[in-house]
């Protein structure tokens, strides 16, 4: 069925749904510590869009976060630090 035109749309169809499903996790990248700005899927995010959890270590420029999407991915949780 390689050239059959309805097996295409259903595989395009299927790979449209799941681009628009929402992530479950991301990954940040702490670019500037003070004031805290991180890098997420290609987006500078601002201290004021971050959500960090008690406990976690004093961030520093390079560390990577997992981090859970709020909002429609406007704000993000910090969940934890790799370093």
């Amino acid at each position: 069925m390689q050239g059959n035109p309805y097996s295409k749309l259903v595989q395009a169809l299927r790979d449209d749904r799941r681009m628009s499903l929402p992530a479950a996790f991301r990954e940040g990248k702490v670019i500037s510590a003070n004031p805290l700005r991180m890098e997420v899927a290609g987006n500078i995010q601002e201290k004021e869009d971050l959500i960090e959890s008690r406990g976690l270590p004093i961030l520093e420029v390079g560390d990577l976060c997992l981090l859970v999407p709020l909002n429609d991915e406007q704000q993000y949780w910090i969940v934890c630090v790799r370093r």
